[in-house]
């Protein structure tokens, strides 16, 4: 007999020995488990559907990190002078707006992340209470 039929069957037996006030706390603790278990169902789902959203914005940040320092290395001689160019040499403007042409396209990475609202919470509360978490790591 499962749980359930054996606590239908208790809140029965209560109230067939007159004791109404017992069979109504057992019938409220039934119910009041069988709620509990679907809600705790409901914050499993929530849970995994959390985790596989940190995950992917992990693996996004990771990637859009990769590609940022690999656009800062590769020009990274321009802090080291201008090279063969003149100070108003065109070439060197080029190559510098090439180089701040990589750092956007590597940044965009970072701004889809931030458009994604899979997984967040969209009450304005909740919302304040996330970002509040960040304060101290943007110290």
């Amino acid at each position: 007999m499962d749980d359930d039929k054996r606590m239908t069957a208790l809140v029965a037996y209560l109230r067939q020995h007159n004791l109404n006030d017992w069979a109504a706390i057992a019938s409220f603790l039934q119910k009041t488990s069988s709620e509990l278990e679907a809600e705790n169902k409901d914050l499993k789902v929530r849970i995994k559907a959390a985790e596989a959203a940190n995950e992917l914005d992990r693996s996004r940040v990771a990637r859009a990190l990769t590609a940022l320092n690999s656009a800062v290395r590769g020009r990274q001689w321009v802090l080291e002078g201008r090279g063969p160019y003149e100070w108003d040499d065109d070439d060197y403007r080029a190559e510098f707006s090439l180089w701040v042409d990589d750092v956007q396209k590597a940044a965009e990475l970072f701004a889809i992340i931030a458009r994604d609202w899979h997984g967040c919470p969209m009450d304005a509360t909740e919302i304040r209470h996330a970002r509040a978490m960040l304060a101290p790591t943007m110290a």
